[in-house]
């Protein structure tokens, strides 16, 4: 069964229906654009499941200062909690990839030219299940049920259209259908001297 790692989370998928959607060329056809896609689509049995994966509990002791301040700064923006509307910069943004996920694979059955790369996932769905699994740092683990709320919030439009589950998650829970596991990072490899030449 496939074996997916995003960011350092090791996706175990049980079923074969399953497509890292912001790499595919239906997603990234809007070039230019503000579009938004989440990680992963996954098709078990009926069940159409969109998940997002925010891992802000990254091991930076391996990155470089670059990659450091960039996942620092992404974790301030996203998680801070001291504006006065806390978490709304990670729900709207969560918001964002769900709605235009939706909006790019139901208006894709428009398309025929385009329904080849996503044709199994669109057939004989009865229910859409989207999956936020999001690590948290130690300190804000107990924030969870806030950020929860507020997306269960930013998602009532989308659950009134469509039959819609939410679930949030971290890199330890477990499915039927799916299992994660966190993997260190791979060192990087030192290039080679040309002595050998």
């Amino acid at each position: 069964m496939p074996k997916i790692i995003e960011n350092e989370i090791e996706f175990d998928f049980k079923h074969e229906t399953v497509m890292k959607y912001d790499e595919t060329n239906h997603h990234k056809s809007c070039k230019g654009s503000d579009k938004k896609g989440v990680d992963f689509l996954y098709k078990v049995g009926s069940n159409l499941l969109l998940i997002e994966v925010k891992d802000y509990n990254t091991n930076i002791s391996k990155k470089t200062n670059t990659e450091i301040k960039k996942i620092t700064k992404d974790r301030e923006n996203s998680l801070d909690r001291e504006k006065e509307t806390p978490y709304k910069a990670i729900s709207s943004n969560i918001e964002q990839k769900f709605n235009d996920t939706l909006l790019n694979l139901f208006s894709s059955t428009l398309h025929k030219n385009n329904k080849t790369e996503l044709k199994e996932f669109l057939t004989q769905i009865e229910k859409i299940t989207l999956i936020l699994i999001i690590d948290l740092p130690y300190e804000l683990q107990g924030e969870l049920d806030n950020i929860e709320t507020k997306l269960n919030q930013k998602l009532k439009k989308i659950k009134c259209i469509f039959n819609i589950d939410f679930l949030i998650l971290n890199s330890k829970s477990e499915l039927n259908s799916l299992k994660m596991n966190r993997v260190l990072p791979k060192e990087k490899k030192k290039k080679k001297s040309n002595s050998n030449l």
